[in-house]
């Protein structure tokens, strides 16, 4: 670094003050706040008016430090954003300066892309916590490897989106999984019922948006007071889903009449239970 930028650094951090957000609810997490002097003023236009504030660049701030960079303000809300070492944080207030949405970006002002922390959070009115959300899948798509890795090295399963609701309960949640070398990108939403929550519905899909499921489990389900309605078996078959299991009905359909509430299928082909049980029986000592 330069003598005068080195300078200007002084100049800088010698002219800031600690700064407090408006709002700090249960959750949000922020380093050490720090603002300076006003760079520049943006009147009132179009809704809102900002203030630009000096600030040293990612690569001077220390660690656990962030630094307040624009103040912008409306009628019916408030938007700061901080500079830190690693990228920005964007925070959303309401009219009232209650927290509600925090989002993490990198250098370049997009979401982070990160397995372990949360790329955005959000808030209902009451300071508990209602979504958050990572960012962990490139905008290319390709090589999902590093991926497969980390999820199956951390027990088979990252969640990467929920939403809650005003008692902080989880009510839907999306997740990847990995089983037998094969990604699947999960939903669920959950039925609430005090004092617990069960699931209510669930549909699994294969990266590339196929519906499937590893063999023998679910693609989807719905409940209605914890007992399950209907429920598909359906596994990836090249680029096809088509139903298939060895342990029990592929379709379960409480719905339908009674003849049709279970069907048994293998490999996409539907067979009496009868036939089917003595398909798989060939099946499994073929295997055997």
């Amino acid at each position: 670094m330069s003598k005068e930028l080195a300078k200007d650094s002084d100049l800088s951090l010698t002219a800031a003050k600690p700064f407090t957000p408006p709002d700090t609810p249960k959750g949000c997490e922020r380093g050490k706040v720090f603002v300076g002097k006003v760079k520049k003023c943006h009147p009132y236009h179009r809704g809102s008016a900002g203030i630009e504030y000096e600030a040293p660049s990612h690569d001077e701030i220390l660690n656990g430090d962030w630094w307040l960079v624009e103040k912008w303000e409306a009628i019916d809300s408030i938007v700061l954003k901080y500079c830190t070492p690693t990228g920005y944080v964007s925070e959303f207030y309401d009219k009232d300066g209650i927290l509600r949405d925090q989002t993490f970006l990198d250098k370049n002002l997009r979401p982070i892309q990160d397995l372990e922390n949360w790329a955005n959070k959000g808030w209902h009115r009451n300071g508990k916590k209602w979504s958050r959300q990572k960012n962990v899948i490139p905008d290319n798509g390709e090589n999902l490897d590093y991926l497969k890795d980390y999820i199956e090295a951390t027990g088979g399963k990252l969640t990467v989106d929920e939403v809650f609701d005003e008692q902080e309960r989880l009510t839907w949640e999306r997740y990847f999984r990995v089983k037998d070398g094969e990604f699947f990108d999960v939903r669920e939403s959950h039925h609430l019922r005090v004092p617990y929550w069960q699931t209510n519905n669930m549909i699994s899909y294969s990266f590339d948006g196929i519906d499937c499921a590893p063999e023998n489990e679910p693609c989807y389900y719905a409940a209605k007071d914890g007992v399950v309605q209907v429920a598909r078996y359906r596994v990836k078959r090249g680029s096809n889903s088509v139903y298939h299991r060895t342990d029990g009905p592929a379709i379960i359909d409480k719905n339908a009449p009674k003849c049709r509430q279970e069907r048994y299928f293998l490999e996409g082909v539907e067979y009496t239970k009868a036939a089917w049980e003595k398909n798989v029986r060939q099946l499994q000592s073929g295997r055997a």
